[in-house]
């Protein structure tokens, strides 16, 4: 029996559906009946390797070669195991001499190639890789490896079109639309990405928890939170070996209020990873903590001592330990959580952003004038459905936007970036040289218009017809106020002003995933505070239509009021639906989907007196607008 041609169906399935750690309860049982089968053993290999086992699986690879010493697989698998184990220059002479037996053989090409990228030689990985597609030209595999070696080097227009014609070699191989959909989703594609995803699963049999794991991520970046959820959770379905579906169906879910479900399925992620210290930093976001003794926090504070944790681990951890600390109340330790936090992604950045913003904030105020305002007072059309919610980050803009968003014929859309990208491709649009803002005095109907209608259809995709208005609360727009006054002259202006040392400890103190690089600094906030301070009176000062400034802790304190006074000042009749914003069902994709989802309340305002001691030094920089602020 021992010359069985392939290894049970069993171990195959398993292994090709990335459950690794059953696969290997499998394959021991064909090694028991097949021991001297030279399949059995390249699959043993490749499941160990999987599995981070790699004596075990160099230990198959040598019996292997005892049996075919000249067939290749098993030296092309031993090259890849040394690779892993830092041999990579012993993996590329296997490889070599192997190509010099084996003229044309694709398998070793390919995987030569991505050894050599590997090891850190990308140009020769890449010629490499030219050499061999001049060779077999019609071979999709090695476009797929090209195309990844080219996103190494973030080449990935070129890698794109080396996934497309690896898809038209190969119309039929699922995983060519999954290569390609990934790229899209790194490239902010999700409706692309979406459809390549939905081809894939129709060709695979919907097997693979991974396609299901993708497509829940293309349409997180459409917003459609309730459908992510659905592909999630048909990937958890699947019973995958690995926790990263988990994080990312309880973060879908959590952005929609279900925080129960959310802290469910993070535990369940943790049954199947106890190790995986991720989720341990998303419990806080979803539980509620009064004992720094919880076995969560245990649990956090045993990880954070862990002398081989990653930088990026630890500082993930630190965020979410002060968070939780905070909560208990215990505010010295929270800051030295909050404080190492911030200390690792300041010093992993590569340096801070803050004067580029300051400069930018500069040369705004240096263009838009009011003689520009005048010359192209008539570019512009007369929509009145956009809302722009501005301000600091955490200055109450979601709790505004939640209140705008419980009235039915208001759509919360959300932080979106189509404006500061529209404003940036300005110059592109106009044909000039100069840049944001600069190029603005070169501004035209044509242009204006494109810029309105692409706006449009942008922030309506997917909208109700009858919606009348739409929220966009991405606090940087305060930057391109001057182009949405010459574009949109009828647009309502909301501006969310806060306690300066309340938002800039608030700042300190969040988890920007991707956000500006100066919120890793107290007295860098502080310096942007001035500045955004500033060009909001001057925008109240020169912008040709009104800025609605709600204060927090006037909002918290008297929310029927300020709340009428929003839906009056957008244009729009009363509704009671906007007192109960927690009720309201809806997607929520920012830091504060929590508070949003509790009742109005006022335990934030005045934060900052908790943590008194540490603010000397941004109370020096905010002195004369603190008195005016309260």
């Amino acid at each position: 029996m021992d010359n069985i041609k392939s290894p049970s169906d069993d171990a195959a399935r398993l292994f090709a559906t990335g459950h690794f750690k059953q696969a290997q309860a499998a394959i021991q049982k064909d090694l028991q009946l097949f021991p001297n089968c030279y399949e059995v053993l390249l699959l043993a290999a490749r499941i160990a390797r999987s599995n981070n086992q790699a004596e075990m699986a160099l230990g198959y690879l040598q019996k292997a070669h005892s049996l075919q010493p000249e067939t290749p697989d098993h030296l092309i698998i031993n090259s890849r195991i040394l690779a892993d184990l830092g041999h990579n220059q012993k993996a590329v002479e296997i490889l070599q001499q192997l190509l010099s037996q084996h003229e044309n053989h694709v398998p070793t090409y390919c995987n030569l190639v991505e050894v050599m990228a590997q090891g850190g030689d990308i140009a020769g990985a890449i010629s490499k890789c030219k050499m061999a597609i001049w060779m077999v030209p019609r071979n999709a595999e090695l476009y797929t490896v090209m195309a990844r070696v080219l996103c190494l080097q973030s080449s990935f227009k070129e890698a794109e079109t080396y996934y497309q014609k690896a898809i038209e070699l190969a119309p039929q191989e699922w995983s060519g639309y999954w290569a390609l959909a990934d790229l899209l989703l790194d490239m902010g594609r999700g409706e692309e990405a979406e459809g390549l995803l939905q081809k894939a699963v129709t060709l695979e049999g919907g097997k693979q928890w991974h396609l299901y794991h993708s497509l829940g991520m293309a349409l997180m970046l459409q917003y459609r939170t309730k459908d992510a959820v659905k592909a999630y959770q048909q990937g958890v379905d699947l019973k995958p070996n690995h926790s990263s579906i988990y994080r990312n169906l309880g973060n879908a879910q959590r952005e929609l209020g279900c925080f129960d479900e959310a802290n469910l399925t993070y535990r369940k992620g943790l049954q199947v990873d106890p190790n995986d210290p991720l989720l341990y930093a998303l419990l806080p976001l979803v539980n509620k903590y009064t004992d720094k003794n919880h076995p969560d926090l245990q649990a956090i504070s045993e990880l954070l001592h862990r002398e081989d944790l990653e930088k990026n681990i630890a500082m993930e951890l630190h965020f979410a330990f002060g968070k939780a600390l905070d909560q208990c109340k215990s505010y010295d330790s929270a800051f030295i959580n909050y404080q190492k936090a911030n200390k690792i992604r300041y010093s992993e950045q590569n340096g801070s952003d803050l004067s580029d913003i300051l400069d930018l904030i500069k040369r705004i105020k240096e263009q838009f004038t009011p003689v520009l305002f005048k010359k192209y007072q008539h570019v512009g059309c007369n929509d009145s459905w956009p809302i722009f919610v501005v301000g600091m980050f955490r200055s109450g803009t979601s709790l505004t936007e939640q209140i705008l968003a419980s009235h039915p014929q208001i759509h919360g859309a959300g932080e979106r970036d189509e404006m500061g990208i529209l404003c940036r491709e300005l110059p592109y649009r106009l044909n000039v040289d100069s840049t944001f803002p600069e190029c603005v005095a070169e501004l035209n109907v044509d242009v204006a218009s494109q810029v309105a209608k692409s706006y449009r259809e942008d922030l309506y995709r997917g909208v109700d017809k009858h919606i009348l208005r739409i929220v966009d609360k991405l606090p940087f727009n305060l930057l391109y106020l001057g182009v949405i006054a010459l574009i949109y002259p009828n647009a309502h202006i909301i501006h969310c002003q806060r306690h300066p040392l309340d938002v800039c400890l608030s700042n300190y103190f969040q988890n920007f995933n991707g956000g500006p690089k100066f919120v890793q600094d107290l007295e860098e906030i502080a310096h942007y505070y001035r500045a955004y301070h500033d060009l909001m009176l001057y925008w109240q000062e020169v912008l040709p239509l009104s800025i609605h400034t709600v204060k927090y802790e006037e909002l918290v304190a008297n929310p029927q009021h300020h709340s009428r006074e929003l839906i009056n000042k957008v244009g729009l009749p009363w509704d009671d639906r906007c007192l109960s914003p927690h009720k309201t069902k809806r997607a929520v994709q920012t830091a504060s989907t929590w508070q949003v989802r509790q009742p109005i309340y006022g335990s934030s305002s005045y934060r900052w007196r908790n943590y008194e001691q540490y603010l000397g030094p941004i109370k020096e920089i905010l002195a004369d607008l603190l008195p005016n602020l309260g």
